[in-house]
């Protein structure tokens, strides 16, 4: 099983020869793996988050080596019931659906054929052509295309999901597109001129002026929206493209008292960076036009009327994994008997306070991200929360905040209602 990347066939000047035999040991090592692809794959669909939070923790520790510790507790804490099962379906299926010979050369010839394929290789040749040394080289041939497909298994399955997640909220999107276009759709801009209207070229005035945004994010940002608005694809039955439905929301934000605009501007701005950046994302390659169109209408939700986006990935599209990290870690600091001091610790800022704050946070790294990752949140959003947890404003570590919290809520609400009436 070799990934795409490790592929090196032999330059032009080699022999025909050659040519043929490298040919001959990639397809017969692609069919004798046929199992391990079956395998692979239900590993992929079976440990979607193990998987995932893998990806981020590496991430996060950028290019310090991952322990067996930490390999524990991302893959066998917990999952000894789940590994069994998946050594029981994928064992049976194999040998139902396989016959011996087959079962045979996938258990018998990868490594032959891996170190066949080594030897035409001068990139992947070891120096020294001794047994232990191919053996070697061919094990890690075949333990590096293994990663790759997994991951490209994992991708491939994830982007299907993304794409499929937005149009299972297609009606929705459409009714809260109508609902717009009913209000404010009497002189809708044509496709081509809608980055030349007052509402489009005050938003990019309002992104250029926004403190909160890095210059970085503001180009990035300016440039997404411009190439958006470009696009002549149309939201499936709306009839509208993505610029016309942005011109529809611009103007549905610019509704209302200065407070009012400046709220919805902002939420506007952080449900357009956060799919934005989860286009660009690093474990699935790029959203759907669909789920972007949602996320602008989702920043719509509960302010303005009869905007309603459902079944969307709400934790994709600006809904912070923070409070959901807020009540984890309240569970865990509920079974430390030094909880107190860990709070205590929390906004400190003397060296000894760090260190215990330090260490609670590396303990509940990896369980904080599997519990995140099994929520559907992005990579993006979950990676942001960890990388930030140490910020994180203690009070919303205890439960006393929980209701003084909820008190102010119904304050608000309460003034909010005498304001209406």
């Amino acid at each position: 099983m070799i990934g795409f990347s490790q592929i090196q066939f032999p330059r032009s000047g080699s022999s025909k020869v050659r040519t043929a035999l490298y040919l001959s040991f990639y397809y017969a090592l692609t069919i004798a793996t046929i199992p391990t692809s079956i395998v692979v794959s239900l590993v992929s669909v079976l440990y979607d988050t193990e998987i995932k939070t893998f990806l981020g923790y590496k991430k996060i520790k950028g290019g310090e080596k991952i322990t067996k510790k930490e390999y524990w507790k991302i893959f066998g804490q917990g999952n000894i019931i789940k590994s069994i099962l998946v050594a029981c379906v994928a064992g049976l299926t194999i040998y139902h659906f396989f016959s011996k010979p087959l079962i045979l050369a996938w258990l018998l010839a990868p490594i032959p054929l891996a170190v066949g394929i080594i030897l035409l290789q001068p990139e992947t040749r070891p120096v020294k052509l001794n047994p232990i040394a191919l053996l070697k080289a061919s094990l890690k041939l075949l333990s590096d295309g293994l990663y790759e497909n997994l991951i490209g298994t994992k991708n491939m399955m994830s982007a299907m999901k993304e794409h499929m997640m937005p149009h299972m909220a297609n009606n929705s999107i459409v009714d809260s597109i109508n609902t717009l276009k009913g209000e404010y759709g009497e002189k809708i801009p044509e496709p081509n001129s809608v980055i030349h209207n007052d509402e489009f070229v005050k938003f990019i005035q309002y992104i250029e002026g926004e403190k909160e945004l890095g210059n970085s994010n503001k180009k990035d940002l300016i440039s997404f929206l411009n190439e958006w608005c470009n696009d002549d694809k149309q939201v499936h039955v709306s009839g509208l493209t993505g610029g016309q439905i942005l011109y529809l929301v611009l103007k549905a934000c610019n509704s209302g008292d200065n407070e009012s605009i400046a709220a919805k501007r902002q939420e506007l701005v952080r449900s357009l960076m956060y799919a934005m950046n989860y286009a660009k994302g690093t474990v699935i390659p790029e959203t759907c036009f669909t789920g972007i169109a949602g996320a602008m209408l989702k920043s719509l939700e509960g302010v303005h009327p009869g905007i309603r986006v459902e079944y969307l990935m709400e934790d994709r599209i600006g809904i912070c994994a923070e409070n959901e990290a807020c009540e984890f870690i309240k569970k865990e600091l509920k079974k430390k008997k030094n909880h107190q001091e860990i709070l205590d610790a929390w906004d400190e800022s003397a060296d000894n306070s760090n260190q215990i704050t330090s260490n609670f946070i590396q303990e509940i790294t990896v369980p904080l991200m599997r519990r995140l990752f099994s929520l559907n949140c992005s990579e993006q959003n979950v990676i942001d929360t960890i990388e930030n947890l140490e910020y994180i404003d203690s009070k919303k570590l205890t439960d006393e905040n929980k209701v003084g919290s909820s008190l102010n809520v119904n304050s608000v609400a309460g003034a909010g209602s005498e304001h209406r009436l």
